[in-house]
């Protein structure tokens, strides 16, 4: 099965920041624009992965959430990726980026021993839209210039997702959830 482990956003976020993107399709841009179901901030994604290894990655998970304090962040500022030339992925990022950091570092540390790449350079952020194409771009950034973000959130839960791709789109399903609980 394909899994991740992310930070899910409360209902009221999703709609705030799918409002968002329904603003900034006015535009005519060219991308394929996130779900609102399936926001969130992935914190590492595991790819495809045994069903053995579950209770293993489980563990991995609590010990992770048991030295981390659970936190308010807040969504604000919007990036691309990359940050220069042009851009392929739309995002949101955090007023949290240590913390979301540290908790990412942290979870690649306890899943290495299970098998699982340390990529680094880990930035948090909510994927909104991944662009096909330069069209419209100009007008886009015109719009996106009048836009701000300021939506908090709790992160006090650790989820690992599994990721079922289909012709529209990934579907998301809960697999576990540990509390943080320092």
């Amino acid at each position: 099965m394909r899994l991740f482990i992310a930070i899910e956003l409360p209902q009221g976020v999703k709609a705030a920041l799918s409002e968002v993107a329904t603003q900034l399709a006015q535009s005519g841009v060219q991308a394929s624009w996130a779900r609102p179901e399936t926001l969130h901030i992935t914190l590492k994604f595991l790819g495809e992965v045994a069903d053995n290894k579950l209770d293993d990655i489980r563990a991995a998970l609590d010990r992770v959430a048991a030295g981390h304090t659970p936190f308010q962040a807040q969504a604000k500022e919007f990036g691309f990726f990359p940050p220069r030339g042009r851009p392929r992925v739309f995002f949101v990022g955090s007023d949290q980026p240590q913390r979301l950091q540290a908790l990412a570092r942290d979870l690649e540390q306890e899943l290495a021993p299970l098998g699982f790449e340390i990529e680094g350079g880990f930035k948090a952020h909510i994927t909104l839209a991944r662009f096909k194409g330069g069209k419209n771009l100009a007008v886009f950034r015109d719009q996106l210039a009048e836009l701000r973000v300021k939506e908090s959130f709790p992160v006090a839960v650790l989820v690992l997702f599994r990721s079922t791709l289909t012709p529209r789109g990934a579907i998301h399903e809960e697999v576990y959830r540990t509390n943080l609980t320092v």
